[in-house]
């Protein structure tokens, strides 16, 4: 890994071109079904910028990954298997996880704006503060998950399950909630404003201080 590489206060815009040695690393990784040396690199050079914007991860085993604050924009990890990995800060907009299993994600305030997470298996993950406005959630499983203060606007959830997740004031205006499944779910404070709430069960759910204005139910 380039040690020379300065760290990067706004990964968003990152100063460094895609790293060819990083995500050969994460490859051999994979190949071995451990991240063990790839995680040991970045406790090492915590201050290295890890940019593999539209890399391409699909299949991948990456189980523990250490992804905190890494530039992932439009990169690719369908069906990857991803169990308590570490997404923390990260930039995802626009990257594919369709059908990949992340239970136990640590994602807290990663930007994964216009993602596609279809599917996906997200169960305990650990999102609060994410941007996710125009995400596709569609059939994907939520349970348990910390969605506290997200931005969902515009999101597409339909079919998700959402039982006993935390969504406390989550902004969920115009977001596809069709046939989702809220039990249990804690929504205190959250705005649904204009949503699409057809057909959602919503048996349990903690609807407190809720702002519904326009809200299709």
């Amino acid at each position: 890994m380039d040690k020379s590489a300065p760290k990067s206060k706004r990964p968003e815009e990152p100063p460094h071109k895609f790293s060819q040695q990083q995500y050969d690393i994460l490859l051999a990784c994979s190949e071995k079904q451990d991240v063990t040396e790839w995680n040991e690199l970045r406790r090492k050079y915590p201050e290295v910028l890890v940019h593999l914007e539209g890399a391409k991860f699909h299949q991948a085993h990456l189980v523990g990954v250490n992804l905190e604050g890494a530039y992932l924009k439009n990169a690719d990890f369908s069906e990857a298997r991803m169990t308590a990995s570490n997404l923390i800060g990260a930039q995802l907009r626009n990257a594919s996880f369709w059908s990949a299993d992340m239970d136990d994600a640590k994602m807290t305030r990663c930007d994964l704006s216009f993602g596609n997470l279809e599917i996906a298996n997200l169960a305990g993950a650990k999102l609060r503060g994410a941007k996710l406005s125009f995400t596709n959630f569609r059939g994907a499983c939520l349970k348990h998950a910390i969605l506290a203060g997200t931005d969902l606007t515009d999101a597409n959830l339909q079919g998700a399950s959402l039982d006993e997740a935390d969504m406390q004031g989550a902004d969920l205006q115009r977001a596809d909630l069709q046939d989702a499944y809220l039990r249990g779910a804690k929504l205190q404070g959250a705005d649904l404003r204009l949503a699409n709430m057809h057909r959602v069960d919503l048996t349990g759910a903690s609807l407190q201080g809720v702002r519904l204005h326009r809200t299709s139910m």
